[in-house]
């Protein structure tokens, strides 16, 4: 046994009496027990570990507590622990280095340097006791810190039902109290040791003062005050000694409210997470976590301390666990398992994949296809990695752009609050740093930190961005490499790195004139890049066509919807959002491949659309590239997982044919005859002359490079061919001069 603590304040000497009964005789039933040196005494098992240096963490479970002190007598001990929390912890710490029990396993060559301490301890322990000066050693006794190799945290178990207090329902009540928090880690500082006693040596007479730190910040002793230097009166300064010293890892993370703790129209609220020890570099920004921790105010070490009766709050984090990050870790219910055991039963696979899709927002009407492929969305596809290191993409990124009204803001939202690890944000809204990441200045280190973005928060989950084509280009630009590559890679105040961003993108956008114009070609009413085009897997154009029956049918719809706030109810039916969710994680389980039977299948289609690109005579929408097929096998292999099956059949593959031709065709049917067509593409010279010629205007001496000007027009949508017969033909006419030699356009101002 260790030595002896005395405990001074009597409020809590027969509660210290009644933890030194339950930690030393606290059993648990288990097979593995009878191998214990304690046979079924947990506790002390656990303390044997820590004894033999196999363990420096002690969890203390308040579902052993309420279990030992259940008698109504001892039901304000359990009260005051979880009230107190800290204090208890401080209790149970020295009735723990009190019961401790020897060491029973040999050392090794490395426990018995790091014993060195250990014996050093003991050794002023014993100088100390035989030190004739009482007061001075009472004064200066050996703080347990110095000894203590274990970590003691009173959680609730993994098993318990806990509740999870919302961030911002933490109340002044709960001060000093056990809470547990869920939120979203959007900043971690660098870890940093912290110091918990500090340990001086006096240049004159050699004693040695302790000094107990539990601030940040702290005062240090400049004069020695031991009953030698007093007698002397000679003041010795004191000397800090960092290898007797005690220090403990410190880290700060900032987490943020979860989409679902967020009332409507509230900005999420951020929070301050302490982690010491144990507890350090449990997350990562883009983390769920649960952290279980005692609520506590902030002290300022300042003039603030005495004017200010306001003071900042944190959690000091007892525990810091990462909760589910995608469907696959979602815990199904019982009685939503008995619900897909049956449609799985009694419906074929084409009808739960109707009857899925179908129960996407209920409320809206119409929209069956882009309904579904919001389903393969939130499904995704099977992600590889090469034995090189190269990653190709699963997961599905969609677009929307269409007329105003017809649902898209809507179908985004319910996207967000359905998945497991949904962000919705809008393009104006959002810069590129608060889509990927940006660098924040810790206020106590003064060193860059980096605080997670959009993008990065919506790690394993989807990012639902609407208004797209309000964005910056600059700002649309940053996330061309999370829909490709799925990382995010940030390079500055010389911090180089890269975080994961494996989220599917779902974007909205109204065409470039706010409704969609027929009478010019549909890249320019896009009017996004193709660099960007091509990096989603469908691209649903909605119009919001006149016509008389779905105008009735929407009409009927719209008006029952706002009578009783539910959708019409109808013959078809509907499943709540609890069962896709479920549904879903069970389809995430499967990683399906697909048979070398359909390879020259998809080879086949896969040059027809190559050369149907090419075809004058169409529309230049159909832009195909090999990420075209790529988004082919994702939403075929996304089908596949809604079958509950490991093989991609020749179905899957002509459905996502399917919804690809189905997204096209709604540009297609929009469009007026070939007449118009013809006339669009007979225009292209005037158009391109004018992206020419404003680019020729920025510069002061109106000359520009034919590479730079090619790079302009390519983007646009034209191709090569158009870019050299536009330059030709306005360099036979004098508006535009091409050197062929310097490969430079100069642009003609003509004199009125």
């Amino acid at each position: 046994m260790q030595g002896e603590y005395r405990f001074y304040n009597p409020k809590y000497l027969e509660k210290t009496a009644l933890l030194t009964e339950f930690i030393t005789s606290f059993k648990q039933i288990s097979k593995d027990n009878s191998q214990q040196t304690h046979g079924d005494l947990k506790y002390m098992n656990l303390l044997q570990r820590v004894a033999n240096n196999q363990d420096s963490r002690v969890d203390i479970l308040m579902e052993d507590l309420e279990e030992y002190f259940k008698s109504e007598k001892d039901r304000p001990l359990i009260d005051a622990i979880q009230r107190n929390t800290s204090r208890f912890v401080d209790i149970l710490s020295k009735v723990c280095d009190t019961v401790m029990p020897a060491r029973n396993v040999p050392m090794t060559s490395d426990e018995e340097m790091e014993n060195m301490q250990q014996i050093l301890n003991d050794q002023r322990m014993s100088n100390m006791e035989g030190d004739q000066n009482k007061d001075d050693n009472v004064k200066n006794r050996l703080n347990p810190l110095l000894n203590r190799k274990f970590q003691l945290f009173i959680i609730r178990g993994p098993d318990s039902k806990q509740k999870i207090t919302p961030i911002r329902n933490l109340k002044s009540e709960d001060i000093g109290g056990l809470v547990t928090i869920k939120a979203i880690v959007i900043r971690t500082s660098d870890v940093k040791p912290m110091m918990q006693v500090a340990c001086y040596i006096c240049d004159t007479c050699g004693c040695e003062l302790y000094q107990t730190v539990s601030s940040k910040t702290f005062t240090p002793l400049q004069e020695c005050i031991s009953n030698t230097c007093k007698t002397n009166r000679t003041k010795g300064k004191v000397v800090i000694s960092p290898s007797s010293s005690v220090f403990q890892a410190y880290q700060e993370i900032r987490v943020q409210e979860t989409s679902d703790q967020i009332p409507q129209g509230n900005i999420p609220r951020r929070f301050l997470i302490l982690a010491k020890g144990a507890n350090v570099n449990q997350c990562s920004p883009g983390d769920l976590v649960t952290v279980q921790g005692v609520f506590l105010p902030s002290e300022h070490d300042d003039y603030l301390s005495r004017s200010n009766l306001i003071m900042e709050t944190f959690i000091e984090s007892y525990k810091i666990q990462k909760e589910k990050k995608s469907y696959s870790d979602m815990q199904i219910e019982e009685d939503i398992q008995i619900k897909i055991q049956e449609m799985r039963e009694e419906m074929t696979d084409e009808q739960i994949y109707e009857l899925l899709a179908r129960s996407i927002a209920p409320e809206i009407y119409g929209l069956e296809d882009v309904k579904k492929a919001l389903l393969l969305l939130m499904v995704g596809g099977t992600s590889l990695e090469t034995k090189d290191g190269m990653r190709i993409r699963g997961d599905i990124n969609m677009a929307m752009i269409g007329d105003p009204g017809v649902a898209k803001s809507q179908l985004l939202k319910h996207i967000a609050r359905v998945s497991p690890r949904g962000i919705y944000t809008t393009g104006k809204g959002s810069s590129g740093v608060g889509l990927t990441a940006s660098l924040i200045k810790d206020p106590i280190t003064h060193e860059m930190s980096l605080e997670a973005g959009a993008l990065v928060l919506a790690d394993m989950g989807v990012c639902c961005i609407d208004e797209f084509d309000k964005m910056n280009e600059n700002d649309r630009t940053s996330i061309h490499e999370v829909m490709e590559q799925q990382t995010v890679s940030i390079a500055k105040a010389g911090m180089a790195t890269s975080l994961n961003a494996r989220t599917s993108i779902l974007a909205a956008a109204n065409p470039l004139y706010g409704r969609y114009n027929k009478k010019v070609s549909p890249h320019k009413n896009i009017n996004l890049p193709y660099a960007l085009l091509s990096r989603f897997d469908l691209v649903f154009i909605l119009l919001d066509t006149a016509s008389e029956e779905n105008d009735s049918r929407l009409a009927k719809h719209i008006l029952q919807v706002h009578k009783t706030l539910q959708p019409p109810k109808s013959t078809e039916e509907t499943v709540d959002a609890a069962v896709i969710k479920a549904y879903i994680s069970q389809a995430k389980q499967f990683q399906p491949t697909i048979n070398k039977e359909l390879h020259d299948f998809l080879t086949s289609r896969y040059l027809e659309k190559r050369k149907a690109q090419n075809d004058k005579s169409k529309d230049g929408y159909n832009y195909t590239t090999p990420r075209t097929l790529l988004g082919i096998l994702r939403l075929a292999q996304s089908l596949a997982k809604l079958r509950f099956s490991e093989t991609v059949s020749q179905k899957d593959v002509d459905e996502a044919l399917r919804l690809i031709e189905e997204s096209q065709k709604s540009v297609q049917e929009g469009q007026d005859d070939g007449s118009t067509q013809q006339k669009i593409q007979k225009d292209f010279k005037s158009e391109i002359y004018q992206i020419i010629s404003k680019l020729c205007l920025k510069q002061k001496d109106f000359i520009i490079s034919e590479s730079e000007a090619l790079k302009q027009v390519l983007a646009k949508g034209y191709t090569n061919t158009q870019f050299e017969k536009t330059l030709d033909y306005y360099n036979q006419i004098d508006l535009l001069m091409v050197n062929q030699e310097t490969k430079k356009i100069t642009y003609i101002v003509t004199k009125e």
